[in-house]
């Protein structure tokens, strides 16, 4: 066999190894199994398949996320919702961005704009945030006209937009970035912590 034979035949092993059946090609996704399941795709298509790699849910969706507490975002004529194991929507697709549920609330953007739902899909906390970090002890980290602060489960904003950038509350402390530095604050919004300039949280 001649040296040129070489890459046709390692295309052609490649291109077997990649082919799914009825011809489709299978991507592995890189989300990792939660609750038994994994997204994976054919054709541009996601769908779901257990750990033994036999297909729960055909590929259908034009993006899908993992089951996080028996619900997982799918995207659906370019909006995310999100379905069940029976690929019911428990959640009609009408999002442009999703997130995962947290303390039974999920950060989603409608317009532009960033509210909360619960699991039943119900508006709890308004659109009105450019952007909204995942509840975390009670308390969510939310940005509106450039600063970040904290809201409660009912959207009360208990600590006022006033850092560049923050995180999720951790046993009761939170790392923020203020003008010229990192911190550590308490849920009153105290500093704990004040960086050096040349350090970050």
């Amino acid at each position: 066999m001649g040296r040129s034979s070489w890459p046709v035949l390692v295309l052609s092993f490649f291109a077997l190894v990649g082919s799914g059946r009825g011809g489709g090609q299978q991507d592995i996704v890189g989300e990792p199994v939660a609750e038994g399941l994994e997204v994976f795709s054919i054709d541009g298509l996601y769908g779901y398949r257990d750990v033994k790699g036999k297909v729960v849910i055909p590929p259908q969706f034009e993006d899908a996320r993992v089951f996080d507490g028996g619900l997982a975002p799918v995207k659906t004529g370019g909006k995310w919702g999100y379905i069940d194991k029976t690929v019911k929507f428990v959640i009609e697709a009408r999002f442009e961005r999703y997130g995962l549920f947290r303390e039974g609330l999920a950060a989603v953007t409608i317009k532009g704009l960033m509210g909360y739902i619960d699991k039943t899909g119900k508006m709890v906390i308004r659109p009105q945030f450019l952007s909204a970090r995942r509840f975390s002890e009670g308390l969510a980290a939310v940005e509106m006209d450039g600063k970040w602060g904290y809201i409660n489960k009912t959207g009360v904003m208990v600590l006022e937009p006033q850092f560049k950038f923050a995180l999720d509350f951790s046993g009761g402390k939170a790392h923020v970035r203020l003008e010229d530095r990192g911190a550590i604050i308490d849920k009153t919004g105290k500093i704990i912590t004040l960086f050096e300039k040349r350090q970050h949280p």
